[in-house]
Parts: C-alpha cells; structure tokens; sequence
C-alpha cells in the first residue's frame, strides 16, 4: 500500500501559460469551477481499477490558498480562495495492470469519466489532454471522487484510508488469470463390431470470473449477483473412425456436429469468433481444430464448477456398396474449473 500522502508529477501538457504568483487583483473562483494545473500534485492516493486500466488519483485536503498559480494565471483568478471556499487539487497518473485482462481491454472509444464531487455537486475533470486540476469547492464540502465507464460508476471517499476494496477496483482486488487446461485424445476406443474411435483432443482456457467484458451485449458490465466467465474451447474435429468389415479395412469419412458446453449446467450466454465477433455455429475458418470463445454467467458465491463439452462424430464408410455400417460416437470431456 502507498504511503498516505503522495506527491504526483503531472506533466506539462500546455506550453505557454504563465507561472509566477498572482496578486490579490484577481476576481474569486466560483464554487465548481475547474482549472487546469501542472506540476507536483501533494495529498492522498486514491487509486482506482476500471476494465480501462488503473488510475492513480493524488487528492489534496481542501486549503484556501493553492500553490498551482499557473492553473489560475490565464484566467487571471486570485489564488486566494473567497470566504466560504476552497480548493481541493488533483493529480491523476496511469499504472499498468497485472493478471490476464489484455483481452477485456475495450476495443472501441468507450470514455472513462471522472468529477470531484462536493455536497452531491459534481465538477468534471477533463482527462484527454490535462491530468492535474485545481477545483473550487465549499470549505466544508464532504468530497468524493467518482469513476464512470460503461455506464457504471464507482464513488469513494478519497480521505478513507479503510474503504472496502470493491469500492475502488472491479475487480475486488483479484485481478483475473487465464488457466489451461489440456484434454489428451483417446485411442482405439471400442465402439463394437471391430470399429474403434481415435481423437478428441481439446485445449480449454478460462479467465478468472470477471465483472465485465466489452462483447457481452449493449453493456458489457454482469447483471447484479453474477459475473461472467470467459473460456476459449479448442476441440479436434480431424478424428477418425477404424475397423474392418468381412475381413476388408472399411475407409470412414468423418462428420460431426455442433459441440454443445456448459458451466455448472448452464449453456453460455454467447459465443464468439478468434477475433470476438459474436457467431451462432462452427467459425467460418475452422480447419481441423473447432475454436471459439464462450461467455457464461456464473452467480456471485459460485467458486467452482464443471465446464462440459459434447461433440457427436458420425463414421461414414466411403464405399457406400461395402455394405459396412455407419457409426457414431459422442466425444464428452468435463473440466472441473475452481476460482480464486
């Protein structure tokens, strides 16, 4: 955990602003009003975990006089906060993030918003080109900073030192992590009458249960008491079929149907392409390997439960006049997924 105050370095963005002290000449901040500031940002870390990434906040007591005259110098606004105000300066960094959540990142221009709130007042703080701001507030406001992405908001404190984890990260601190899991084919499986089944062979990764994931729908946060799991399902359709008939090997071309999956017994919600484009059946560009992603929901408290596979492969004799039979054979695979 970081220190409890932190000095944040904001770089300087705009070029040309003036940064010498101000006189008392100028007219007095309006409550609510933002300015953009540049350089050390001193106060308290409020860091904060969005599907978008980490954002370290640095969010000072409220004082009367800022330090970041150059935010008010073009302006020309006094430096002195009027009776009744104060000022509250931020900074706010960028951090990476760990775990496996490279494929969760927002593929479209999804905004991430940010306001320091007073007494249930908001004022934005415009982050596409400034990360520092000096904001005018009551001198007895009660502050919070919120998040908003996706239409869902986080809202803290940013002077609890002891906030529930889960009121800063959506992840609850628990950053995800794909696991592999292998399915090795079977052998000369014995199907009856001399013919045996060889294949099968899969490849299952899951991600970590998740709160939100971009493809999922028109919003991709999970609805309330559930998350979403994550799991790309790799199965061998290149499988064959063996045996003889009246003493001849009997050649069987292989087809098979449409695999079908649940996690603790539910189907998914979706299924998706290599490149997450939303599919309904087989991938148009499936070779001899049927890969697809799957999202499930999965409630809240659920820490463990079976992924289950079915694939039905049908055995056609190539020479029809053989008189050999058709046969069949049901793949069934069940991985037992435990969360942390």
């Amino acid at each position: 955990m970081r220190a409890h105050v932190a000095t944040l370095l904001v770089a300087l963005l705009v070029t040309g602003c003036s940064g010498g002290p101000l006189s008392d000449d100028g007219r007095e901040a309006s409550t609510g009003e933002v300015f953009a500031s540049y350089g050390d940002v001193e106060g308290i870390p409020v860091d904060l975990t969005l599907p978008t990434g980490n954002y370290d906040f640095v969010v000072s007591r409220p004082h009367d006089t800022t330090d970041h005259t150059s935010a008010l110098a073009d302006v020309d606004v006094s430096a002195e906060a009027a009776d009744g105000r104060a000022f509250v300066d931020v900074g706010l960094g960028r951090s990476m993030m760990g775990g496996d959540v490279w494929m969760l990142q927002p593929q479209g221009n999804e905004p991430v918003r940010f306001w320091l709130e007073y007494d249930g007042k908001r004022a934005m703080l415009e982050a596409e080109e400034t990360h520092a701001w000096v904001v005018a507030v009551p001198d007895d406001a009660a502050i919070r900073l919120v998040a908003e992405f996706d239409g869902r908001q986080i809202s803290v404190d940013p002077y609890d030192q002891t906030p529930a984890t889960s009121d800063r990260d959506v992840y609850g601190g628990n950053l995800p992590r794909l696991t592999d899991h292998h399915c090795a084919p079977y052998q000369g499986i014995d199907l009856g009458n001399g013919v045996e089944f060889s294949g099968g062979e899969c490849q299952i990764e899951v991600l970590d249960p998740v709160p939100w994931f971009q493809a999922a729908g028109q919003s991709g946060w999970a609805s309330e008491g559930t998350r979403w799991v994550l799991a790309k399902v790799t199965v061998e359709t290149n499988a064959y079929f063996a045996g003889e008939h009246r003493g001849q090997y009997v050649q069987r071309e292989t087809e098979y149907g449409e695999p079908t999956y649940t996690l603790g017994g539910a189907a998914p919600v979706a299924m998706f392409d290599g490149d997450f484009n939303q599919i309904h059946s087989r991938p148009a560009d499936m070779t001899v390997h049927d890969t697809r992603w799957l999202l499930f929901g999965l409630p809240d408290g659920v820490d463990e439960a079976p992924l289950k596979l079915r694939l039905s492969y049908t055995g056609v004799p190539e020479d029809s006049d053989s008189g050999a039979a058709t046969v069949d054979y049901t793949l069934k695979r069940a991985v037992d997924l435990r969360f942390t």
